[in-house]
């Protein structure tokens, strides 16, 4: 699958710069700090650009940034004195706080590959879509909304 055509497709008033596809030394380094087996569709997007921006914000996590979501998430859940982190490979946002992202289970696999959102202020999350692609399309087009 084109990724960065299916991104574009849904960005029709906006430029989108995509940054240089993931090398391994880099989705070992996710692995490794994240304790998550990179798989499926979106480590076939990031083997195609390690993220996407447009000239306001974010489309889809570079590598970096999803580290750094992870240590957020992990300090977040020290400062509410939550001990139980919800597993999450998160790879975007909403813009106001809540992360889209792939559940995985306590050996680092992703399980199903459904999107979720994640509530920072319930640590809480829920499914929003069956798969990558069907998230891609329909937040998007803003048929789906969190």
């Amino acid at each position: 699958m084109d990724w960065k055509l299916l991104f574009a497709k849904f960005s029709k008033d906006t430029d989108l710069e995509y940054f240089s596809s993931i090398s391994k030394e880099e989705v070992e380094e996710i692995e490794n700090e994240i304790g998550v087996i990179v798989s499926g569709s979106l480590l076939e997007i990031l083997k195609e650009t390690n993220g996407i921006r447009d000239e306001r914000d974010y489309y889809l996590y570079s590598s970096k940034q999803m580290i750094r979501k992870y240590r957020e998430h992990l300090d977040h859940l020290r400062m509410i004195a939550e001990n139980d982190p919800c597993r999450i490979l998160f790879f975007a946002d909403d813009g106001c706080g809540n992360g889209f992202g792939h559940t995985y289970n306590n050996d680092g696999r992703i399980e199903t590959g459904e999107v979720v959102v994640y509530y920072p202020i319930d640590n809480e999350y829920r499914i929003i879509a069956p798969d990558l692609r069907t998230w891609v399309v329909e937040w998007y087009t803003g048929k789906l909304s969190v």
